[in-house]
């Protein structure tokens, strides 16, 4: 479980850098991804279509900087640590976990 969270953590960082994603539905990935947009997902073990996506995206170079914006702004919408963590708080404060002790951690 270790490798699939870096790898989708790779693949949110590769996105905030403003680069073009080629990868398969394997996981959450279509989830962290804006699928056909910010990236070219393929099914898993198949190589051809992987291949196939690989050389799209080499052979359409003009599209790899609406794909990287496209997933910049997407990381910064969905995945900003800020954002994040008040809505932490505020799910917190929702179920009545409001002591001190437990909100001391959260960002204010």
């Amino acid at each position: 479980m270790a490798i699939v969270r870096e790898a989708l953590h790779s693949i949110t960082r590769s996105q905030a850098s403003g680069l073009p994603i080629v990868s398969t539905y394997h996981c959450d990935i279509p989830n962290v991804t804006v699928p056909g947009a910010s990236a070219l997902l393929v099914p898993e073990k198949d190589s051809d279509a992987l291949a196939s996506a690989l050389s799209n995206l080499l052979e359409h170079q003009t599209i790899w900087e609406a794909m990287g914006q496209t997933g910049r702004t997407f990381v910064e919408q969905n995945h900003n640590i800020v954002d994040l963590a008040k809505s932490l708080k505020i799910s917190i404060s929702n179920y009545g976990l409001q002591d001190k002790k437990t909100m001391m951690w959260i960002y204010e």
